[in-house]
């Protein structure tokens, strides 16, 4: 005879048993997960930048080397950037970045899922990369990952760097407003040309100030994140050409503007310029004399990435004077001789560098005496050092003469 006792449960039968053991062993397997996940998420997060706000963002800026009266003789950097509020920026170049490349910025959280298809479909479509998945705010943990870590590990195709790329985004986007990470977006993103950020990239390429900026120009800066190098007005014209069309329809899309705008901007003619080198096109010796005496005292870390602004008392225009003397009077001589023909032949690249090697800093030591003629040479002296205004002022001092040149009288007459 059976007896059932009240309120005993039912024995379990084996399918209960094998229920039992598989919600056990889901169960474990999320703890477990989340435990792996946990541990991933900390050794990713561990060396990434951290952003409470706009004031922590500090990157790499500028130094310059300025002339008696002000003039830029001389620039040092690591990344050639100027640094714009947001309002200093015109609504109209904004809109031409969120159309190239980003138009739902303001709707993701920093990762945009559907983006990502859209592009994938896209670029299977054109079998080729016409569009990028990646949205501002991850473009701005790139570049920023970049700017830390150096090119060639912050821009590494690795699942670890594209799982920092997104952690970093989220954050931003936690810790940031829209209008702070476009702050940084516009300030950080490298556009080619040795220019970093909108305002020197329009400085760069157009030798004008970001509010000074057409349609048309807009439409090519704007046109340049995703692969600056092909599309660059330089080295791929007609690519650059398509590339800012495609810019200015993304624009008319978006309703940011017209048909009208449109071709009006397409029938403007834009003139680029490479990249300026003041050091090369004002006082080149003069300015490389600076730099040397500046990394006695400086690391070469400072000096390419804090911003000085650093004072010298060199007189621009007699300093040119003097260098066309020189040159002048050199023609001269050589004119009384006659040519004589070259005196070394650098036909391959292996004798160029064995060239440069050998007598690079002699000739700047020598171009350093004959293109100076003025009586006065930098004598190393830093005479003040203003951390918060980041301003050094370069003492001069007179010196003799070298035996080797004689001070020019004036700008009229000179004298070897």
């Amino acid at each position: 005879m059976n007896v059932i006792f009240e309120g005993a449960r039912p024995p379990i039968g084996a399918r209960g048993w094998l229920i039992r053991i598989l919600g056990i062993a889901f169960g474990m397997s999320i703890i477990t997960g989340g435990a792996v996940g946990l541990g991933l998420y900390a050794a990713f997060s561990e060396d990434i930048p951290s952003f409470r706000g706009l004031a922590d963002y500090q990157p790499p800026v500028v130094s310059r080397i300025h002339g008696q009266a002000g003039e830029l003789i001389g620039e040092l950097y690591r990344e050639r950037r100027e640094l714009l509020a947001y309002e200093q920026i015109p609504p109209l170049l904004i809109e031409a970045f969120l159309a190239s490349e980003d138009a739902h910025f303001f709707e993701h959280d920093g990762i945009d899922y559907a983006g990502i298809a859209r592009a994938a479909f896209a670029n299977l479509r054109a079998g080729r990369v016409v569009q990028g998945g990646s949205t501002i705010t991850q473009q701005v943990a790139k570049s920023l990952l970049i700017s830390e870590e150096g090119y060639e590990e912050g821009s590494a195709k690795k699942i670890s760097r594209k799982v920092k790329e997104a952690i970093l985004a989220r954050r931003l986007e936690r810790q940031l407003d829209k209008q702070d990470i476009l702050t940084l977006y516009l300030n950080q993103i490298f556009l080619g040309n040795q220019a970093y950020g909108v305002q020197s990239a329009a400085q760069a390429y157009f030798r004008k100030n970001v509010d000074e900026l057409n349609l048309a120009e807009m439409a090519l800066l704007a046109g340049l994140p995703q692969a600056p190098s092909r599309y660059s007005p330089f080295r791929h014209p007609q690519v650059a050409r398509e590339r800012r069309r495609y810019v200015l329809r993304r624009m008319v899309d978006e309703g940011f503007i017209s048909e009208a705008q449109l071709e009006e901007a397409e029938a403007t003619p834009i003139i680029v310029h490479r990249a300026p080198n003041p050091i090369r096109e004002v006082t080149p010796y003069f300015t490389e004399h600076v730099r040397r005496l500046l990394s006695e005292r400086f690391s070469d870390e400072e000096l390419l990435t804090q911003g000085f602004r650093i004072t010298t008392t060199v007189d621009v225009e007699r300093y040119r004077w003097a260098e066309r003397s020189v040159y002048d009077k050199l023609r001269l001589v050589d004119k009384r001789q006659g040519y004589r023909g070259p005196l070394l032949r650098l036909e391959t690249a292996e004798a160029r560098s064995n060239f440069t090697a050998r007598y690079t800093e002699e000739l700047r030591a020598r171009g350093m005496e004959r293109a100076i003629p003025l009586g006065a040479l930098v004598v190393g002296v830093v005479e003040r050092i203003d951390r918060d205004a980041q301003h050094v002022r370069l003492a001069m001092g007179p010196t003799a003469p070298s035996s080797r040149w004689q001070p020019c009288a004036g700008p009229g007459t000179s004298t070897l």
